[in-house]
């Protein structure tokens, strides 16, 4: 490439600078646009293949004592006696 508008391989500055830059900008948007592509591919895939949760057992700390059992609350955790 020469700077010297007389030679044959003569190259403006100005475009020379504006191809540069559209490629890397290009090149930059299309591998984030991959990368995204691939993480949401990634969660679908998560999500689709992965069994349903069960539900958390209910609290049952509230509950009355079945029977009229005696209840021992040692440390916060309550004993049926």
């Amino acid at each position: 490439m020469s700077t010297d508008p007389a030679s044959g391989n003569y190259c403006h500055p100005i475009a020379f600078n504006f191809a540069f830059w559209y490629i890397i900008v290009m090149y930059s948007l299309c591998g984030v646009f991959v990368l995204v592509v691939a993480c949401c591919f990634c969660a679908a895939a998560c999500t689709c293949t992965c069994p349903e949760r069960k539900e958390a057992p209910k609290n049952n700390a509230q509950e009355a004592p079945k029977n009229n059992a005696q209840v021992t609350v040692i440390n916060g955790v309550k004993y049926n006696v």
